[in-house]
């Protein structure tokens, strides 16, 4: 199913069974894939190329149509299944972000009655380049700088500076973990000659150019 105003797809995008799209404004670039089942809704959505979005992810939520919401997210970036942005408020997503199954990413939080002295919580969520969240909850309002790396089942509630490892709940920084790290050149070929040069096992280790 899809209804979108106005939707752009780049060369070789591939759709599965089974997408649910509804959209005002939705760009996807160059060989991007969406996975079957896949939830894409929002007002302004605009991603890069080579943008996976594996089975049962969201983009969208609650209040996904408001007019603050939008979605930017850049080239090289994974959904993982059963992951899920919500877009009440603007998501910005840098280069080569990985979101892995079951992480979610809220820019509102809001249920009970305000009136009646109930919480609520609405704010922009930003993520820079070179970013690996495996499996992690990020509240409204926080930035997360690049070259980070978020721990499995870890909470996100304040910002973060990039470069290093951050886990727990609420998240701190591991001390003594910095990225990037680069491996030395004797250990990066012994790694390389074991794996070997075929482009598609290279992207499964997240290499996907040999700097």
């Amino acid at each position: 199913m899809a209804y979108c105003e106005m939707i752009v797809f780049g060369r070789n995008v591939k759709l599965e069974a089974g997408i649910e799209i509804e959209a005002v404004n939705l760009r996807i670039g160059d060989n991007s894939i969406i996975r079957k089942n896949a939830i894409i809704r929002g007002r302004d959505i605009e991603i890069g190329h080579h943008f996976y979005m594996d089975h049962h992810a969201e983009i969208g939520g609650g209040s996904c149509f408001g007019e603050q919401s939008k979605l930017r997210i850049g080239n090289h970036c994974h959904l993982g299944s059963y992951s899920m942005i919500n877009t009440a408020r603007p998501v910005t997503i840098g280069d080569e972000v990985g979101i892995g199954r079951f992480s979610s990413i809220y820019t509102h939080g809001a249920y009970l009655n305000v009136l009646e002295g109930f919480p609520e919580q609405w704010g922009p969520v930003r993520i820079g380049s070179h970013v690996w969240i495996p499996q992690a909850t990020i509240l409204p309002n926080v930035t997360i700088g690049d070259n980070t790396v978020i721990a499995a089942m870890s909470l996100v509630n304040r910002n973060i500076v990039g470069g290093g490892l951050w886990a727990g709940i609420p998240a701190r920084r591991i001390k003594g973990v910095k990225y990037p790290n680069p491996w030395p050149l004797a250990k990066r070929r012994s790694y390389l000659k074991q794996i070997g040069s075929d482009p598609n096992e290279l992207r499964r280790h997240g290499i996907r150019n040999l700097r």
